[in-house]
């Protein structure tokens, strides 16, 4: 039953959710790859590029531009259709529609010289797994840019659990789970809205709750550590139910850098950089083995 319920309610969240890329959060990655002078390997013949869950199209475009790939083919796996008009550019594109691997056989994935990931390894049983399959496929010295989703001990075990109890509602009535999902994004707002402006300062480390000195705002504190639901300053409640939604869909959660780097060297791979492009989120370029 738990994976026709994520099944199902990742089809609800995708039909829902029209918020565009957010590359603004992408901008560091951008800059890394400019600054080391990240390029496609050189290659005479056309060079494919996998893009995995990157159906928006922006931010794997963006990365796409700023490592020179131009003139190839691009394979998008996602269950969605990928924007056609934001990724081709001079290349063409190949929609592999499914999950990979549980719906899409890795014998369906071609050989290819780049291979991006951004923003959808948290959805994946396990991240890792996943990478290691695609990895496969790459030719020498391919390019790999690939993030990890971190989270602390304390709120992976909370979305756990919420994410146990709604799966089963789910199950069983699927009009009450969502109207229980209503009420607590309608909390989640209302205590949100309630911390404006508290600020909490802390002295010590607790790694556990991915907390170390310094000051932070209440509310960051109780949603980034407690609270595993969702608030933005200005976010309406059917935000905050189908953020809500995305993460509890959350499977992969334990991207630390030092799991990174092993994952790394477990592939033979050149380690370009371990960019922590946000507290949660680990971001491996490199390249395979030549």
């Amino acid at each position: 039953m738990t994976e026709r319920v994520f099944d199902e309610l990742l089809t609800w969240v995708t039909g829902v959710d029209d918020t565009p890329s957010d590359l603004a959060k992408h901008a560091g990655l951008n800059a890394f790859l400019v600054a080391n002078g990240v390029k496609v390997p050189d290659s005479s013949a056309p060079a494919r590029a996998i893009v995995l869950g990157g159906a928006k199209a922006g931010i794997e475009q963006s990365v796409l531009q700023d490592v020179g790939f131009a003139n190839g083919e691009i394979v998008c796996i996602d269950r969605v259709p990928p924007l056609a008009s934001e990724f081709l550019g001079s290349n063409s594109l190949v929609w592999l529609d499914g999950l990979f691997p549980d719906t899409v056989d890795e014998d369906r994935v071609p050989s290819a010289d780049v291979l991006v990931c951004l923003a959808a390894s948290r959805f994946f049983p396990d991240a890792f797994d996943t990478y290691r399959r695609l990895v496969r496929h790459l030719r020498p010295g391919s390019l790999v840019v690939i993030d990890f989703l971190h989270q602390p001990v304390i709120r992976q075990a909370a979305l756990a659990a919420l994410r146990d109890w709604v799966f089963v509602e789910w199950g069983r009535d699927r009009d009450l789970a969502m109207a229980s999902l209503r009420d607590l994004s309608r909390l989640s707002v209302s205590v949100g809205n309630g911390l404006v402006g508290s600020v909490v300062d802390l002295e010590s480390s607790a790694p556990a709750l991915g907390l170390h000195p310094g000051s932070y705002s209440s509310q960051r504190v109780l949603y980034e550590v407690f609270f595993p639901f969702w608030f933005k300053s200005g976010a309406t409640e059917d935000d905050a139910l189908r953020q809500m939604v995305w993460q509890l869909l959350y499977r992969s959660m334990n991207g630390t850098e030092e799991r990174v780097r092993a994952f790394a060297d477990s592939c033979d791979m050149e380690v370009v950089g371990v960019l922590a492009l946000t507290p949660d989120t680990n971001v491996l370029v490199g390249r395979t083995a030549r």
